[in-house]
């Protein structure tokens, strides 16, 4: 909404939160859809025997629908929004309890996402953290600022060596993934996250 109405005060946008939730919901699910690319990462990373789930900032029950949609329910192992605690990232205490609830350390795991928060609060867990490039960011942010692990461009850049693995020299700027074979990637751990993988609706193509 700052984005969308940055001529109004902060008590102004905030009176536009329930009926922007309420158009929200009511679309959320409707244009859903992966970004190219992302459902082959996660058929790779469930081939490779690891698990993957989605801890967002947004309201659980709407993220819920959208995880409906895609059809993951049954495939992602937790889904952490933004208000199941008391804080949200930037604070790491989401994934915490996403790591708590299918029984690995932080260090075992990998979190992807594409706003400076993901990578603060995947740094304050102690979880190796990959920035993704093709998600929604302001003009003039610059994601090498963050200081994630990893920056990746598009979603198969995530399947190339050392992006995906725990203890290994991930390169800053991953090769593409070029193999025709999308489950070649090798050495998967737990991987969280993928609050990135899909394309959500908005009410509005000026709201953010």
């Amino acid at each position: 909404l700052a984005v969308a109405f940055p001529e109004r005060t902060a008590d102004e946008r905030e009176k536009l939160v329930p009926p922007f939730l309420d158009a929200y919901e009511a679309s959320v699910a409707t244009h859903s859809t992966p970004f190219a690319g992302i459902e082959a990462v996660l058929a790779a990373i469930e081939a490779a025997g690891a698990r993957w789930g989605i801890v967002t900032n947004k309201p659980y029950y709407l993220a819920k629908k959208v995880v409906a949609t895609m059809n993951w329910s049954e495939r992602s192992q937790v889904l952490i929004g933004g208000d199941t605690l008391p804080r949200k990232k930037p604070e790491p205490d989401q994934l915490y309890m996403a790591c708590e609830a299918i029984g690995v350390s932080p260090g075992e795991c990998i979190y992807v996402g594409d706003d400076e928060r993901d990578i603060v609060a995947a740094r304050r867990a102690g979880m190796k953290s990959v920035a993704a490039l093709w998600g929604y960011r302001e003009a003039g942010e610059d994601p090498r600022a963050w200081r994630p692990d990893v920056l990746v461009e598009e979603p198969l850049g995530l399947l190339a060596d050392g992006v995906l693995t725990i203890g290994t020299d991930s390169p800053a700027y991953p090769p593409y993934f070029e193999d025709d074979d999308p489950t070649n990637g090798k050495g998967f751990e737990s991987a969280l996250g993928y609050a990135i993988a899909a394309r959500l609706a908005r009410p509005s193509s000026q709201v953010v």
